[in-house]
């Protein structure tokens, strides 16, 4: 095979994969997803036309749910919601009381979440233990259980990758024309339909979501419905809040070689890569599997502290009530 068949293979998989989303899009509900791409070009025989560039781009995806249970939003009554809501903000006591229906459920999952820390411990050998088919061990009922399996998968499709800087609002406006082409979206039309008839969720990183609702709020007094984007439904993804959360706990709890702190647990399990706090490489995710694997340490220590035993082992002698009481005890 010649590097012109491959190309040519590579180029027909791209529109038949531009077909099929153009396809889906208009059968099923999708969601979208873009984020700012950086691509540096190096070269080592510079020429005045031929220099080291650093570009920046924009990613985007469009997932499609083909769930038949998903529900079909609607954006008439999301309007009236917002509208409800910009007249009503949720107040101190309300967020109070949804606090309290949620407390007992959550406990319930800090109780589980306590006996797999030791139904997981290799010492406690759960696999024999005589009681191990107790309901007990169960975890509790979903509130709000998805729906799994093939028929239920969503399907991902990638877009062009657009030479469009997003960082600004007018980058954030043009890679959505962008999009609404790639999507066959840019005829006043199904622009009109887009604007009235649908919604759309728009996952984004903080500055994404922060471009998308400042266009929305500089287009309030628009026209119509799409040039105010009032079909995008915007939702930060979470994980530069994950990040800045491991960043305030590395910086509280990191701590000195001289104290009993996170370096303490980094040093006994050689772990590599966590004494500076990073937005790049591995950071995230060697931080985050630390400090599970202190908390679960924690844990197991403290099973063994309050049933005064030195061992896990020494729990499998203990009925699965015996354990629930104990672990209800440790949570409390």
């Amino acid at each position: 095979m010649s590097q012109k068949w491959a190309y040519d293979g590579i180029q027909a998989l791209s529109i038949r994969s531009k077909q099929a989303m153009i396809s889906d899009t208009h059968s099923f509900l999708y969601l979208g997803t873009y984020d700012n791409l950086n691509i540096k070009k190096l070269v080592f025989e510079q020429r005045l036309d031929h220099q080291t560039t650093f570009d920046s781009g924009t990613a985007a995806t469009i997932i499609i749910i083909k769930d038949s249970e998903t529900l079909v939003p609607d954006p008439e009554a999301r309007r009236q919601q917002r509208l409800t809501g910009s007249q009503n903000s949720i107040t101190l006591q309300e967020i109070v009381e949804l606090e309290q229906v949620s407390a007992p459920y959550l406990k319930t999952w800090a109780i589980f979440y306590m006996l797999n820390a030791l139904r997981n411990a290799p010492d406690f050998q759960f696999e024999d233990y005589m009681h191990k088919d107790s309901d007990v061990f169960n975890a509790p009922s979903p509130v709000m259980q998805l729906s799994t399996g093939p028929e239920s998968a969503t399907c991902q499709y990638v877009l062009d990758t657009m030479h469009i800087d997003e960082a600004s609002y007018e980058g954030n406006d043009r890679v959505f024309k962008d999009i609404w082409h790639q999507l066959g979206l840019d005829t006043p039309e199904k622009q009109q339909h887009l604007g009235h008839d649908c919604v759309i969720p728009w996952v984004g990183d903080q500055l994404t979501v922060s471009r998308i609702r400042g266009l929305q709020v500089f287009r309030c007094q628009d026209l119509n419905a799409f040039d105010r984007l009032e079909h995008l439904e915007t939702q930060p993804g979470w994980l530069h809040l994950q990040m800045a959360l491991e960043n305030s706990l590395h910086t509280q709890y990191f701590g000195t070689r001289a104290g009993l702190g996170l370096i303490h647990a980094a040093e006994l399990l050689n772990r590599k890569g966590v004494h500076t706090p990073s937005v790049q490489g591995t950071f995230h995710h060697t931080i985050q599997e630390l400090l599970e694997h202190v908390a679960e340490a924690r844990f197991r220590d403290l099973w063994c502290t309050v049933s005064g035993v030195p061992s896990l082992a020494d729990l499998r002698s203990k009925t699965p009530t015996q354990l629930h009481e104990i672990a209800v005890y440790i949570v409390n």
